[in-house]
């Protein structure tokens, strides 16, 4: 008999808020990620505009499973991270690169539960009022594998 591998597919995007102050660009890469159950996976957002400041940057991640409200899964602010409640600390883990000015999310021990869409979101300011631009909208789909 020939035993399934299932594979999780995450697919993401990122958007920012800015308060309009400025254009900020997030650039993810890659679009997609395939990978095995129980493997990890990552992903990136570079981020970049005129007066943004990497450093006093939020950096908010979300997951976005099929048929469901995106939830933030974790912030980064200096290299110090906050993970949202109904979220495993060691399975979601946020870095960032502050000289080339992105962030990069891993996620360990994938289940058939983290085939989702990811977004990234940041801002610099504190603000009442903001804008929102969507910069790719990839769209999902999970497979198993023989």
């Amino acid at each position: 008999l020939m035993s399934l591998q299932h594979k999780t597919e995450i697919l993401y995007l990122c958007f920012s808020t800015d308060g309009g102050y400025s254009q900020i660009t997030l650039i993810q890469t890659p679009l997609s990620v395939t990978r095995a159950v129980t493997k990890s996976a990552s992903m990136r957002c570079k981020i970049s505009g005129k007066s943004f400041n990497f450093n006093s940057a939020y950096i908010h991640w979300y997951r976005q499973s099929p048929g469901a409200a995106p939830k933030r899964i974790l912030y980064i602010k200096s290299q110090s991270v906050t993970t949202d409640p109904g979220f495993d600390e060691k399975k979601f883990i946020a870095d960032s690169y502050v000289s080339v000015s992105t962030s990069k999310l891993t996620v360990h021990q994938l289940t058939q539960e983290d085939s989702a869409t990811y977004y990234c979101a940041t801002w610099d300011r504190t603000v009442l009022e903001s804008h929102r631009q969507t910069v790719q909208k990839p769209t999902l789909h999970s497979e198993p594998s023989v």
